[in-house]
């Protein structure tokens, strides 16, 4: 192991953590009838399983998952700011604000762990 890549704890919840993102996502998009929310429920569920068995493909789905997700945020985040933000105090759009900057710091961080845990551990795929 390079001493450079995240420990596999990190992996394992990095894991668990898109396994149970994508049941959610998954759950949500039956009652709601949304296909593309149940391709990414399907994308963030295979590649959690797959980075917990240490293989290397799994990575593209995280790649993949975490993309769609930070960027559905911010296409909704920049339509609901086109049409009339909701909220006409500025402490009220910065607290809304935040559990979409949350869910865009661990998808960047999952998928910069994921990274470098597969590539210090390239020769093991």
């Amino acid at each position: 192991m390079s001493g450079n890549a995240p420990p596999r704890a990190a992996i394992v919840f990095i894991s668990v953590i898109f396994v149970a993102y994508a049941l959610f996502v998954f759950w949500r998009a039956t009652f709601d009838f949304q296909p593309v929310a149940t391709l990414l429920a399907f994308v963030g569920f295979v590649g959690g399983i797959g980075i917990a068995f240490d293989h290397k493909w799994a990575s593209y789905c995280i790649y993949v998952a975490s993309f769609i997700a930070a960027s559905t945020w911010l296409y909704f985040t920049v339509a609901v700011a086109i049409a009339s933000w909701p909220y006409d105090r500025v402490l009220f759009s910065i607290v809304s604000l935040i559990p979409g900057m949350l869910l865009i710091a661990l998808v960047a961080t999952s998928s910069l762990y994921v990274y470098k845990y597969f590539n210090a551990h390239s020769d093991d795929t």
